[in-house]
C-alpha cells in the first residue's frame, strides 16, 4: 500500500534525528479492531525502538497504548495512518504491513498454554470425578456410601 500523507493530521511529529515515516491501511477485519487485534498491533510494536502514532478519522493516539488504539473505534473499510519515528520505524511499519496483509491472522491462532513439565508448588489439583478414588482417612467416605447405598 502507498503511504498517504497527513498533512491535515492532528498527530504532531516527534521531535528526533530520524525521520519519520507515514504509511496508510485499510481495516479489512470483518469486526474492525477490536481488543485481539488491538492488542496484536501493539505487541507486535512493542518490539520495535521507536514511537508510533495512529491516526483515524480525525483522532490520533499513541500505537503503544491498548486503550488509545480501541478508542479508534476503527470499523471495517477503516483507513489507519500510522507514523512511526525512531531507530527502527522501518521495520516497524514493515510489520505493521504483514498483520494487514493477513488481516490480523496471528490474532485468531489458537495459543497453546505451555505446561509446567513438573507440577509447581501450590499447584490446586484437580478434585477426584467420585467419591470412589478418595481416601478414607477418617472413615467418613466409608459411612456416605453405605448412607447412600441404605437409602436405595
Amino acid at each position: 500500500m502507498a503511504p498517504i500523507s497527513s498533512t491535515s493530521s492532528k498527530c504532531k511529529p516527534a521531535q528526533g534525528t530520524y525521520p519519520g515515516i507515514t504509511e496508510t491501511f485499510t481495516l479489512r477485519n470483518l469486526h474492525g479492531l477490536h481488543a485481539r487485534p488491538a492488542a496484536f498491533l501493539l505487541w507486535t510494536l512493542l518490539k520495535f525502538d521507536c514511537t508510533v502514532s495512529v491516526e483515524c478519522g480525525g483522532h490520533c493516539v499513541n500505537g503503544r497504548s491498548i486503550l488509545g488504539l480501541m478508542s479508534l473505534a476503527a470499523g471495517y473499510g477503516s483507513r489507519l495512518t500510522f507514523r512511526a519515528e525512531g531507530r527502527e520505524a522501518t521495520r516497524a511499519l514493515a510489520a505493521v504491513k504483514e498483520l494487514f496483509g493477513t488481516n490480523f491472522e496471528g490474532a485468531y491462532r489458537r495459543q497453546q498454554p505451555a505446561l509446567p513439565a513438573e507440577p509447581t508448588a501450590g499447584r490446586i489439583e484437580r478434585p477426584p470425578k467420585d467419591e470412589s478414588e478418595h481416601e478414607t482417612d477418617d472413615g467418613l467416605a466409608s459411612e456416605t456410601a453405605r448412607i447412600r447405598s441404605a437409602g436405595a
